[in-house]
């Protein structure tokens, strides 16, 4: 065994304790920071942790979007597939606009919410494209 090895062990051995404590510390630090993330969205009166994550992100309940989602007829507000649905929002404002699935939503972040450039990308694949 070289020297350097021999030192390592030799260290860890007289701080093993120490050590121990510090990782135990460090573990219990984690466990309690999940358990208050945990009762943040039980004291916000949310039923689930999805219910928070939308209200907190876009302002609406679990039920208003479900209600937005039975509007829609459960399919997505552009390609109409029956995928599952998520939350659109303007950036600017921050208001719901609808529900998407997951390519359309982020198509339309790709695009920014830029109007010209969507259209600009219409007259662009126009041409090409099959008419319906």
């Amino acid at each position: 065994m070289t020297d350097r090895k021999k030192y390592q062990k030799g260290w860890y051995q007289a701080n093993k304790e120490r050590l121990t404590k510090k990782r135990h510390a460090r573990i219990a630090a984690e466990r309690a920071e999940a358990g208050v993330q945990v009762r943040v969205y039980v004291r916000s009166g949310a039923a689930t942790r999805r219910d928070y994550d939308i209200r907190r992100k876009y302002g609406i309940t679990e039920e208003q979007r479900d209600k937005l989602a039975a509007a829609q007829g459960g399919k997505c507000a552009i390609c109409e597939s029956d995928a599952e649905l998520h939350v659109d929002h303007c950036h600017a404002t921050n208001k719901v606009r609808g529900l998407l699935c997951r390519e359309c939503n982020i198509g339309l972040g790709k695009f920014k919410d830029d109007l010209d450039l969507l259209e600009r990308a219409k007259k662009y694949v126009q041409p090409t494209s099959n008419p319906s």
